[in-house]
């Protein structure tokens, strides 16, 4: 099947503020900064659905008085039952309520002025051509200004390729979930996300089932978005000073238990098997000369990588 002509003007879209609803996932989310995400997200959308894993009650009333109730619905869970099943829960909301588009987001990522449009059109320009997963914006990291990549599957490493002003489109391999804008028929024939995996890998694993099926992804150049990575970091001289993102020793199981999983289904390619071990090697490397709290750290990728091995999944008691 021929390439997108990444160089066509995007035909005339859908207008996001009537089609799109947005799902965005919180959990204790710090009010200051979903109240900045929120204010920037609304006028771009028709609906916001906020669905939250488990705050308190005072918590969730403290996200309904944010401003701009009106136009925003609150899901709470009750309880943390994963970004797989909070997803889920805001899709089925937006299916029910008859809107063709999702837009998933993190508590903390913040749609740049026209984002959502963009990726509306765009999303309508590769459909022409392609069956699409998704499309999705490049985003600036919050705390360190940088810009982000897309990714394709390399020999041994996910290839990074940045937008250097000469694309609209960008095929990619897979996306991050914050900021992927779905269409509701897309996830009739992909299924939705595999509350299994609970946290980590959720989009991965996604996105590869999507592939699977004949559908591709995009990112688009012209869509911004300011999100974080992650409060801590390792910057690492020999690799030309880049900042790694270092989680909590419990996200560390996620990855590793949930890394096993996938390798063992079907779907996932040759490719991404070979970049993901290397990944994970990288990863493990880096955080055991590198990290605090490197015998947690080391204690979780066993129990992640056991619990893989015996096919354990969901949430960690």
């Amino acid at each position: 099947m021929p390439a997108p002509d990444t160089h066509l003007a995007a035909p005339r879209a859908p207008d996001a503020t009537r089609e799109v609803c947005a799902v965005v996932v919180t959990f204790h989310p710090d009010l200051a900064v979903l109240e900045c995400a929120l204010a920037a997200l609304a006028p771009q959308v028709s609906r916001v659905v906020v669905v939250d894993n488990g705050s308190t009650a005072a918590g969730v009333a403290a996200i309904d008085r944010l401003p701009g109730a009106g136009r925003r619905t609150v899901l709470a869970l009750g309880d943390n039952f994963g970004v797989a099943a909070a997803h889920n829960r805001g899709i089925d909301w937006a299916r029910r309520q008859g809107f063709g588009y999702v837009l998933l987001l993190d508590q903390d990522s913040e749609p740049a002025p026209g984002m959502v449009q963009s990726l509306l059109e765009a999303h309508v320009e590769a459909s022409r051509r392609r069956r699409v997963s998704a499309v999705g914006p490049r985003y600036v990291d919050r705390e360190r200004g940088f810009s982000s990549y897309f990714v394709r599957f390399g020999l041994l490493t996910f290839r990074r390729i940045f937008c250097d002003g000469s694309e609209r489109l960008i095929e990619t391999d897979f996306l991050i979930s914050s900021g992927a804008l779905i269409s509701i028929d897309a996830l009739d024939a992909i299924g939705g996300m595999d509350e299994a995996l609970f946290i980590d890998h959720v989009d991965t694993e996604w996105f590869l089932r999507a592939r699977s099926l004949g559908f591709s992804s995009f990112g688009v150049c012209a869509a911004e978005m300011r999100h974080s990575l992650g409060n801590e970091t390792i910057r690492l001289p020999l690799l030309g000073n880049r900042n790694i993102p270092v989680h909590s020793p419990l996200r560390h199981y996620y990855v590793f238990r949930n890394s096993v999983l996938l390798m063992k289904r079907p779907y996932p390619p040759a490719a991404w098997r070979a970049n993901n071990l290397f990944r994970l090697s990288a990863s493990f490397l880096v955080f055991m000369l590198f990290a605090p709290r490197r015998l947690a750290r080391l204690a979780m990728i066993a129990k992640g990588i056991g619990h893989g091995l015996r096919n354990r999944s969901g949430r960690l008691a």
